[in-house]
């Protein structure tokens, strides 16, 4: 199948501009699709609202009222929103994936 688009980041957005260099990492490819930014520091991650910060040169989003790094925050979501992100996955990548399991 085709490859994602890599995300685009806002220009002179620094969170935005560490969101893409998260997000188009190889392996980080299936939560590419989930973020949409909707303001500074605000955004969509799949059907939730995401608040998201640069500490340093870190990128941090506000989990449960306490801010952990990127990371942390994709695999809490991908644990808690697991069958919204299939979907949306599925979604984003075209359908189920093609038999016989390459990628």
């Amino acid at each position: 199948g085709l490859l994602a688009q890599s995300y685009r980041p806002h220009p002179g957005d620094q969170v935005d501009q560490l969101l893409a260099e998260f997000v188009n990492q190889p392996r980080q490819g299936a939560c590419r699709a989930l973020f949409c930014r909707l303001g500074e520091g605000a955004y969509l991650f799949g059907t939730q609202r995401a608040s998201l910060r640069v500490q340093g040169n870190v990128i941090e989003a506000l989990c449960g009222g306490q801010w952990v790094a990127l990371e942390q925050f994709v695999q809490h979501m991908q644990a808690s929103q697991g069958v919204h992100l299939r979907r949306a996955r599925e979604v984003a990548c075209g359908g189920a994936p093609s038999p016989g399991g390459s990628e």
